[in-house]
This record gives structure tokens, sequence and C-alpha cells, in this order.
């Protein structure tokens, strides 16, 4: 009697499986027509804008002991942002920055070359159409400035060091497709041993935003 059971249990799973399935496949045909009528919205394409900045140094630098030099720096910075609401956004943003220097320590050249990057999240909130509050949280891997520069086959290596950083600041934006912006930001989580200041300033563009 009990295997009986378990014949008519699962024949009855059975059999509801295949209506759900049924159902489910007409309702999906429905809603596919009413769409193929009703024309299609690409919502995160309406509310995507994009943004980022580029920077470019070349300066003259000194390593101490009369190593004097120069250095050359470039970096770019991209960043997406979904606009949740009319005045609300937020999304990930990326920094690259590649610096290469050479200094003279007769009768060798010294040669110097380094990568920093980091990566993070944002949110913004804009307001009076060109003005907007910027809140950042990153993880950036960089050139621990405390370190002292170790020399190897006339080549200048340095130790790196991963740090927290923690934005927020006001900006300007034109407000425009495609514009301009520039905003300055405090670092909250800077070290308070360094010689850095905790602010920043940015200058980038914008599309959409």
């Amino acid at each position: 009697m009990l295997n009986i059971n378990k014949k008519h249990l699962c024949l009855s799973i059975f059999i509801f499986a295949i209506g759900f399935l049924g159902s489910t496949q007409l309702l999906a045909q429905k809603k596919s027509k009413k769409k193929e009528k009703e024309p299609k919205v690409n919502i995160w394409k309406e509310r995507m804008w994009y943004g980022g900045g580029v920077s470019l140094a070349l300066q003259s630098a000194t390593l101490g002991n009369g190593v004097n030099g120069n250095i050359f720096q470039i970096g770019i910075s991209p960043m997406v942002g979904y606009k949740i609401n009319s005045f609300w956004s937020a999304g990930p943003r990326g920094e690259i920055v590649y610096t290469g220097g050479r200094f003279s320590a007769p009768p060798d050249i010294w040669k110097y070359n380094a990568v920093e990057y980091g990566f993070g999240a944002f949110t913004r909130l804009k307001f009076l159409r060109v003005l907007f509050a910027h809140f950042e949280y990153s993880v950036y891997n960089e050139i621990d400035q405390n370190e002292s520069l170790i020399l190897k086959n006339n080549r200048l290596i340095s130790q790196r060091k991963t740090s927290d950083r923690l934005l927020a600041g006001l900006g300007y934006n034109g407000g425009n497709e495609i514009d301009y912006e520039f905003y300055l930001m405090y670092n909250f989580l800077a070290d308070k041993e360094s010689v850095q200041l905790p602010i920043q300033y940015r200058i980038g563009f914008t599309y959409l935003f």
C-alpha cells in the first residue's frame, strides 16, 4: 500500500509540474506579445552617465644629497554612474597613474618607474543643477613616501603600501550633456604621519551627468 501511495504522489507531482510549466510558457508568450506592441525602453542606458579625468605633470625633483632630476607623470581616472533618481547617483571609479623619472648621480643616471592604482565606489547628490556633493570610498596601492628608495642596477625601487580613502567634498559641473567639472574633497582616512595634505582637487569631464 505504501508503494502505491508513493507512485500516486510522484505522478501527481509530475502532472502538476507539466501544468505549471505550460501555464508559465503561455504567460511568457502573452507578455512577449505585449512587449512587441509596446516600444522597448532600456532603463539602464537612459540612467547611465560617464566621466573621468586625465592628469599630466612634468617637474623637477630631488632625492637629497645633491641628487636632482626630473619626473614625468600621467594618469587616467574613469568613472561610471547610475542615476537612482533625478538628483542621486552612484557607481564605480578607477584610477591609474604612471610616474617615470631620471636623476643625475655622476657618473650614473638613476632611472625610476612606478605605477599607482586604485579602485572604489562613489555616490553623488546633485543640487541647483550645477552643484554636487561627492562621497567616495576606495582602496589605493601607492608608493610609500616614508620609505627610502633602493638602488638596483641604476634603477630606483621604492616600497609600496595599500591605503584606504574615505573622501567627501563639493564640486561644480556645467550641467550640459558633455561638460567639465571640478571638485574639492577631504580624505578622512589620511595618514596623520604623512607630509601629504588630506585634500584632493580633481578636474574632469562628464557625459550625460
